[in-house]
């Protein structure tokens, strides 16, 4: 009823009573209104829905969000996890290949020492060999002094020098080795090993 009333005050200049408004006018706003209340009344409840609907939206917005950023933080729990178990692993594989490279490096250094054991071994038998080689061009060379005996001598002392050059650098190494601190095992030592 106030609305009718307000209509009419806005229809009718100022001044004019409301009562005195002729009542074809009154029934006309009157019809106009309620003919039309229906369509105000859902026009009205349209924009409440809608509303309330987009709050529903943005609300089922912010819990799909706060599921995201729950999966998220799931899923990044368990990399993190993950990644202790790798961590885990690599500090296994590297305690493991720390004690392979002390076993090889063991091993190496026994095959080195074999190695120079058996190149002094050798040598000494060859210096042995040449040297029974050149005492014997030596004394052919002083039984029958011919000039192809005496070629003989001296290319049998050569390689005596020679060879005796060789084995005394060949010593030096093998001595600087072992004079570097390289700790490496006994000949006892590596005949107890299986």
């Amino acid at each position: 009823m106030l609305a009718i009333i307000a209509l009419l005050q806005a229809v009718v200049p100022p001044g004019t009573q409301v009562t005195q408004v002729p009542p074809v006018i009154v029934r006309s706003i009157w019809e106009v209104v309620f003919l039309q209340l229906p369509s105000i009344i859902l026009n009205l409840a349209a924009l409440i829905t809608a509303a309330f609907g987009g709050w529903k939206l943005m609300k089922e917005a912010r819990e799909h969000s706060a599921k995201q950023v729950a999966a998220a933080i799931l899923a990044a729990q368990e990399v993190k996890l993950a990644a202790h178990k790798v961590a885990e692993n690599v500090l296994i594989v590297k305690d493991d290949l720390s004690a392979s490279n002390v076993l090889t490096e063991k091993r190496m250094l026994t095959l080195q020492n074999t190695a120079d054991d058996t190149h002094t071994l050798v040598n000494n038998q060859m210096a042995i060999q040449l040297n029974i080689g050149a005492i014997a061009a030596r004394a052919l060379a002083l039984a029958e002094p011919t000039p192809a005996n005496m070629l003989k001598s001296e290319k049998a002392d050569q390689e005596l020098i020679n060879h005796m050059a060789k084995q005394a650098k060949m010593d030096k190494q093998v001595q600087d080795r072992k004079d570097s601190g390289v700790n490496t095992p006994s000949v006892e030592e590596r005949s107890n090993k299986p």
